[in-house]
């Protein structure tokens, strides 16, 4: 039977989901590691077409091994390491970041060793060149790096409150104080940083600071993974209070989606991947819980697989998970699945319906409201409820906004087991 054909449909209103929680079932699985339990980590190479796979070892080198899509192991005689830290080759390291761009990986190592002088833990980022079957290591060396970003014209790392620019050379650019960013996206000539809900935006040259982008947001953010895709940030924010926020924001600035569910308390992101039909997938941890939304903003799949999910990757049409074995926690597997994995779940058709004028100064016009919306709320750019609407409802509403502050805001519309989202401002 064709793995689409058993995973269950699981609707979604307003964040509140009544989910099932379905085992995934993969094309194929590896196992791998000494019996340490370490951490492991994943990425997709899209020059060689290798799955490139980490796990951290105490007391044990790195292997890097690779496999193609099809399970085969690619992995080359000798088999290639991850570097250690400088000066003190038997510390215990936990991997924190595999990501690979143009046949390069990138790494974030963080080691631990009571030999070091100076400290007792540092993190190091690695570019390293895989080509003929050599590693040729470059280290970007840095006592707190969270996150490393590259492409063909340079690294951007980021140093917990700071983020500094590299050359392609590796030479350093510049730096700047941001807010608290755990993972970054950035383009050619722009980065995009910290946290909801005003993203921080940096001109990637002149690191000077441009207009955020703004989001929903309720809660304190504890964990934001960004992805860049075309002109669209995709988001995915855990908060203090155990909630998953997830949207997708275009350049501009216009909301496309936003979303958010309740998680089990204890958990953290791990992953956060965007599939080639536009569906995000986020991991949380300790859980073994994958959560996939469609390209609508419809939270429609959440399912588990393994004792942990340490880190996900795409290709675009398979996802690739890696964590703690099920059977035996103490081993890591490495596991491949078909996506587009979320089912077919409706979203109501936002291009039927208009909002005017935008900006707004007294009055908004919802117009071409479907005849099944069941609700609409006004929320603003914390994501704090406004006003909440149960109809019933014609395919027009006129709503006062003559109470409401210059800012953005927006519509949050509902139906049986679909919604939409429509952005707008006001201004005076």
């Amino acid at each position: 039977m064709h793995l689409r054909t058993i995973l269950p449909t699981i609707w979604c209103l307003l964040g509140q989901c009544a989910q099932a929680q379905v085992p995934l079932v993969p094309s194929w699985t590896q196992l791998g590691g000494t019996g340490s339990g370490g951490t492991s980590k994943v990425a997709w190479d899209a020059v060689t077409q290798k799955i490139l796979w980490g796990y951290s070892e105490q007391n044990y080198d790195q292997p890097l091994r690779q496999f193609d899509l099809a399970g085969t192991d690619m992995t080359p005689e000798p088999q290639l390491i991850l570097p250690s830290v400088d000066n003190a080759p038997d510390a215990h390291s936990i991997l924190r970041k595999l990501a690979a761009h143009d046949d390069t990986l990138d790494v974030i190592n963080y080691f631990s060793d009571e030999t070091l002088d100076q400290t007792n833990t540092i993190t190091t980022g690695l570019a390293m060149a895989l080509t003929g079957g050599a590693l040729r290591a470059k280290n970007l060396r840095n006592s707190a790096v969270t996150d490393l970003v590259r492409d063909s014209v340079g690294s951007v790392m980021v140093l917990g409150t700071s983020i500094r620019t590299l050359a392609a050379s590796g030479w350093p650019q510049g730096s700047v104080t941001v807010p608290i960013s755990d993972r970054i996206a950035m383009s050619l000539d722009r980065i995009y940083c910290g946290q909801p809900p005003n993203f921080t935006v940096l001109d990637r040259a002149t690191l000077t600071l441009l207009s955020p982008l703004t989001v929903p947001m309720s809660g304190t953010p504890t964990q934001t993974f960004l992805i860049l895709q075309g002109d669209v940030l995709y988001y995915a924010v855990r908060t203090v209070a155990n909630y998953l926020h997830q949207g997708a924001v275009n350049l501009n600035g216009a909301l496309m989606w936003s979303t958010s569910i309740h998680l089990l308390s204890g958990s953290h992101i791990t992953g956060f991947v965007i599939d080639a039909a536009g569906s995000s997938w986020v991991s949380t941890g300790e859980f073994g819980r994958l959560y996939g939304t469609n390209a609508t903003g419809t939270l429609a799949d959440m399912r588990t697989f393994g004792a942990t999910i340490d880190d996900i990757a795409t290709d675009g049409s398979h996802l690739i998970l890696t964590g703690k074995d099920q059977d035996n926690a103490s081993l890591a597997y490495l596991a491949v699945f078909d996506a587009p994995l979320v089912t077919g779940v409706r979203s109501l058709n936002s291009t039927t319906m208009t909002l005017t004028p935008n900006p707004a100064r007294d009055l908004v016009t919802l117009q071409g409201l479907p005849i099944d919306v069941t609700g609409i709320k006004l929320i603003d750019a914390t994501g704090r409820s406004l006003k909440e609407l149960t109809g019933p409802f014609t395919s027009t509403l006129n709503l006062s906004v003559t109470d409401l502050a210059p800012g953005s805001y927006f519509f949050h519309i509902s139906g049986p087991a679909e919604k939409s989202t429509l952005p707008f401002q006001v201004a005076r």
